[in-house]
């Protein structure tokens, strides 16, 4: 799967990425209302096109900070059935006191919205890409595949 894709939505908080049956955002701060509608409105756009697709979900920076705004939006679009239809992995990176917030936050959206989907959260990028490809319908979608691309999309948010 050689260069990474262009982002379909990218600012200073999250990065969207799509390719085939995966729809990646990577995340370099908490969101915002406008991050999570581009999220919901990219998302959409993307399925219509590919079909259901599996959502990795990656935090990988930034301070815990989650709007009122942002807590509703997020439990919304985890009960919708139609919006990334066939799994949802979030993955937090961060540890200690920023990684516990940031996972309560995850678990609260998670246990209020009642996913419609198969969902987790885990703590690493190579967690959910073991987990991911059962769902998705592409068999060049490996575990070491997805692992490597969403690797290089955190990556690419480092510099």
């Amino acid at each position: 799967m050689g260069d990474l894709p262009a982002p379909l939505f990218r600012d200073e908080r999250v990065g969207l990425y799509g390719l085939d049956r995966l729809f990646v955002a990577v995340w370099d701060n908490a969101p915002r209302l406008t991050q999570m509608e581009a999220m919901a409105e990219h998302g959409r756009e993307f399925e219509s096109v590919q079909g259901p697709t599996a959502l990795l979900n990656i935090a990988a920076d930034g301070h815990p900070e989650f709007p009122e705004e942002v807590r509703k939006i997020a439990t919304k679009f985890t009960a919708d059935p139609t919006l990334f239809q066939v799994a949802r992995a979030h993955v937090i990176l961060m540890t200690g006191f920023v990684g516990v917030a940031v996972r309560a936050f995850v678990n609260t959206f998670l246990l209020l919205g009642r996913p419609p989907v198969p969902t987790r959260m885990m703590s690493s990028v190579q967690a959910a890409s073991q987990w991911v490809p059962q769902f998705i319908e592409d068999p060049r979608w490996s575990a070491e595949e997805i692992e490597r691309f969403s690797n290089a999309l955190v990556s690419s948010h480092q510099r």
